[in-house]
């Protein structure tokens, strides 16, 4: 069972560069930063790890059966899973074999033979060729190895990959599509998301699997909640809870973030959306991961506030606005000690059920703001309303009035022309009499 761990890389800075790192990804800054840090500590908690999982666990996966002792595989996993078991153990931990019961042999290419609706296709043939653009899995300039499920390219939308598909260099974009496609149809409410792509993209790379990624992706989005995905209202949700947690974690910096006017969560709703993985660098993602399959969201949430933490001293010294936003989007680009990150990140004081109660006050505060705006709305359209009815009348009246003043215009008209011929009948009486006396 045992081999050489994939991470283990020569320990020259320059065999390093000529490499790659984790999963085929060749940002050669990082490379940099990543060799020394093997070289510093992680090598050899890598190979320490690797032989108490051997030990421990390594028949049993060996052997597909079920793997025993939660209490020291929660243990075991925070501490970091092998490359060789990882797909193995998130499998388990998510139940994937529960899941797909529920559903036929061939449900996946039931699914790649549904017709995606134009503006979900549009968006995922969009983002495929942005996703892992750092990964020579995911470039077109290499090939992408072994990937089991082939077979399954041939029901797919053949026309959508067809600008996936590379004979020369063969890549996992076609695959990608496979695994958004069938989990568009699969879950119609969420659909596609932007985010869900390198999601996707990261199960592949571990797994190599185009079924295994699928049931891994439809777990891992139902376990975090489908709401991070369908609206974003979840992430944003999330977000405004990890600033409160962030406010009882380190009170001096967040009262540092409320002095200059910079807003917590304007830099870590991509965490939820993402999960990390268009952040953090490879390692450290799959080692979050490793823990949000066993234990949940809330490892996103301790990770957040470790990555956050761990730079306190830095974001103290930032005093303008702009530069602390700055400071605060770039916590996770160079977090490559994973697991010294891990390591605090299961040090601080949480638990799901301070999540749970403040998620609670968050979706009771925005239900409130709802309420709220909508009396607002209504009291805005009634106001609106009135002032037409107002105005309607106004005109109205004025017509009124105009008739009147027109029509005792007309009256006195009439009258002074009834007393004017009335004037002149007298006189005509008059003369006639006149007339008739002066004869007689």
């Amino acid at each position: 069972i045992k081999t050489t761990h994939p991470y283990c890389l020569p320990s020259s800075a320059t065999a390093v560069m000529a490499q790659q790192l984790p999963l085929g990804f060749q940002d050669l800054k990082l490379a940099s930063l990543y060799s020394a840090y093997l070289d510093t500590s992680y090598r050899a908690i890598l190979e320490r790890r690797r032989d108490r999982w051997d030990r421990v666990y390594g028949q049993a996966i060996a052997h597909n059966r079920p793997l025993r002792l939660k209490w020291r595989l929660k243990r075991f996993i925070r501490k970091g899973i092998p490359h060789c078991y990882r797909a193995h153990v998130w499998a388990y931990c998510a139940r994937v074999n529960a899941l797909r019961a529920q559903y036929s042999q061939d449900y996946i290419s039931s699914l790649l033979r549904t017709s995606l609706p134009q503006d979900t296709l549009v968006q995922i043939t969009a983002d495929i060729p942005r996703t892992h653009v750092d990964s020579k899995y995911f470039s077109l300039l290499h090939g992408a190895g072994d990937v089991e499920d082939v077979a399954l390219l041939q029901p797919c939308n053949l026309e959508a990959i067809k600008q996936f598909v590379t004979p020369d260099h063969p890549t996992l974009r076609p695959h990608l599509y496979q695994i958004l496609h069938a989990y568009a149809i699969h879950n119609p409410s969420v659909g596609y998301c932007q985010g869900l792509n390198f999601i996707a993209g990261t199960l592949l790379l571990v797994t190599r699997n185009v079924a295994s990624s699928f049931w891994l992706l439809v777990a891992l989005v139902r376990n975090v909640g489908s709401d991070y995905y369908e609206s974003l209202w979840g992430a944003r949700r999330d977000a405004t809870v990890l600033e409160r947690l962030f406010q009882v974690c380190d009170p001096e910096l967040y009262q540092h973030f409320s002095s200059t006017g910079t807003p917590f969560g304007l830099t870590n709703v991509k965490w939820f959306v993402s999960l990390f993985t268009s952040s953090l660098p490879v390692e450290t993602v799959l080692r979050t991961w490793d823990a949000v399959f066993s234990e949940g969201s809330e490892a996103l949430f301790r990770v957040a506030l470790s990555l956050t933490i761990r730079q306190r001293e830095k974001l103290l010294q930032t005093k303008l606005h702009h530069e602390l936003i700055e400071a605060a989007a770039s916590l996770d680009t160079r977090a490559v000690e994973c697991h010294e990150v891990l390591t605090s990140a299961f040090a601080i004081k949480l638990t799901w059920r301070t999540i749970v109660r403040h998620r609670a006050t968050v979706e009771e505060e925005q239900r409130m703001e709802e309420k709220q705006a909508e009396s607002r709305r209504i009291a805005y359209t009634r106001q609106q309303e009135a002032d037409k009815l107002k105005e309607r009348e106004g005109r109205e009246g004025r017509g009124e009035r105009g008739e009147r003043v027109v029509s005792f215009v007309k009256e006195q008209q009439q009258a002074e022309a009834g007393a004017k011929a009335s004037i002149d009948s007298r006189e005509v009486d008059i003369v006639k009499h006149t007339a008739v006396t002066v004869l007689v």
